[in-house]
C-alpha cells in the first residue's frame, strides 16, 4: 500500500499558521509502523478557519458548527461561567457549577442561555441544541467548554466584546432580583 501521513494535534497558531505533529506510516499490511513525527507548519487563508471536532462528537452525531472557536470566545465564555457560579452561588447560598463544566445544568435569562453537554439519549431535543446561545450567535463544545468548540458564525472579537457585556451584565441583573424576590 505505501506510505502516508497523519497529522495529529492540529491548532491554529499566530498569523493563521497550523501547527501540529504528523505521523508518517507505512500502511503496507499487516503491520502498520510509525516511521518518524515531524512538525506541519501550513498556512490557512484568513477566509477559512478549520474545525477540529472531537471523535465522540463524530460517533454521536452531534451538531457542529461552520467555524473554530479562537481563544477569546472560550476566555469570553469562562468569564461568563465564573460569574454565574458567583451569583448563584449567592442567590442560593452553595455552589453551584455553570453549564460550561458539564454539570447537567442549564441557566437561562432574557439575554443568553447556556447548558450543559447533554448525556442523555442523542435522539432528545437537548441533544442538539447548543450550549450558548446569545442572539443569532451559537456556541458548541463537547462534554466541556473549551473543547471541540464550534460556532454558527465567523467570530469577531468586538462581537464577542459585545457578547460578554451583555452576558456580564444580564447576570449580574439576576442577581439584583434577589433582593427583590424576583429571581
Amino acid at each position: 500500500m505505501g506510505q502516508g501521513h497523519v497529522i495529529l494535534d492540529e491548532e491554529i497558531g499566530p498569523g493563521g499558521y497550523v501547527y501540529g505533529a504528523a505521523e508518517t506510516f507505512d500502511s503496507t499490511p499487516p503491520v502498520r509502523r510509525a516511521i518518524s513525527a515531524r512538525k506541519v507548519k501550513q498556512k490557512v487563508p484568513e477566509s477559512e478557519t478549520l474545525i477540529m471536532p472531537e471523535l465522540g462528537q463524530i460517533c454521536a452525531g452531534r451538531e457542529v458548527g461552520e467555524f473554530a472557536c479562537p481563544p477569546y470566545v472560550e476566555a469570553a465564555l469562562e468569564m461568563i461561567a465564573t460569574e454565574i457560579e458567583r451569583v448563584l452561588g449567592n442567590i442560593h447560598q452553595r455552589w453551584i457549577k455553570s453549564p460550561m463544566r458539564n454539570a447537567a445544568e442549564n441557566y437561562e435569562n432574557k439575554t443568553f442561555e447556556a447548558h450543559a453537554y447533554w448525556w442523555g439519549d442523542e435522539d432528545a431535543p437537548e441533544a442538539n441544541r447548543p450550549n450558548f446561545k446569545c442572539g443569532d450567535v451559537e456556541v458548541r463544545w463537547y462534554k466541556y467548554c473549551g473543547r471541540g468548540m464550534s460556532t454558527n458564525k465567523k467570530p469577531d472579537p468586538v462581537e464577542w466584546a459585545s457578547i460578554l457585556e451583555r452576558c456580564l451584565t444580564s447576570v449580574r441583573e439576576d442577581e439584583n432580583k434577589l433582593d427583590k424576590d424576583e429571581f
